[in-house]
């Protein structure tokens, strides 16, 4: 795996043109030499395809936390550590996406496409509370529609996309339909404290 350099990293010298904003060429090409860089260090490490994993394995710990966590302090100790860690990435992480968040206003803007990436993951996230605040008891489309202020449409496609990633669970038929966050699947347990992904299997083995 190619490590991503810490500091900004010139390729190859840059000569900058001669005349009025030379140095501003020069600058310019420094960076996007560096930003290259930087991009090709995280597409070779996988960092593009390792999203989605990281994705799902957020969803199956935040529902295991919610059916298991506090049943058994140990548990509840692996969970906190985990988010500590977590917590220390993203510390690492998060001023990079707003250094790039601010530099990619330099880019021709794609407003459609952004607001639609953003407003897709809101709408997610929105849907994804609810279910997790009401707990077993699950909620159905008027709940939902209701509690997150989203359109029905907007509500029913988030939940089939929940549904189809084994995330959200569906009973009932027509208009006695409701949803619930999906109970953690037996073979994601854990076997171990360095993988509390399946806490299920360590608490039989007690």
């Amino acid at each position: 795996m190619t490590r991503p350099s810490a500091q900004p990293r010139q390729d190859s010298p840059v000569t900058a043109p001669a005349g009025a904003g030379a140095n501003v060429a020069c600058s310019v090409l420094a960076a996007t030499q560096a930003l290259d860089h930087l991009e090709r260090s995280l597409r070779a490490g996988g960092f593009v395809e390792g999203t989605s994993a990281y994705e799902r394995m957020a969803e199956v710990l935040l529902a295991q936390r919610l059916w298991h966590g506090s049943s058994d302090p140990r548990l509840a100790d692996d969970f906190q550590r985990l988010g500590e860690t977590a917590r220390r990435i993203f510390g690492m992480l998060h001023p990079y996406t707003v250094v790039m968040r601010r530099l990619a206003t330099l880019a021709p803007a794609d407003v459609e496409a952004d607001h639609a990436a953003d407003d897709g993951e809101a709408d997610r996230v929105a849907v994804l509370a609810e279910l997790n605040r009401r707990g077993r008891r699950g909620a159905s489309m008027t709940v939902l529609t209701r509690a997150t202020g989203l359109a029905a449409a907007v509500v029913e496609a988030v939940l089939r996309h929940l549904i189809d990633d084994g995330v959200v669970t569906e009973r009932g038929t027509g208009t006695a339909r409701s949803f619930r966050v999906a109970d953690p699947a037996p073979g994601r347990a854990a076997r171990g404290r360095r993988q509390p992904v399946r806490p299920a299997r360590r608490e039989e083995g007690r």
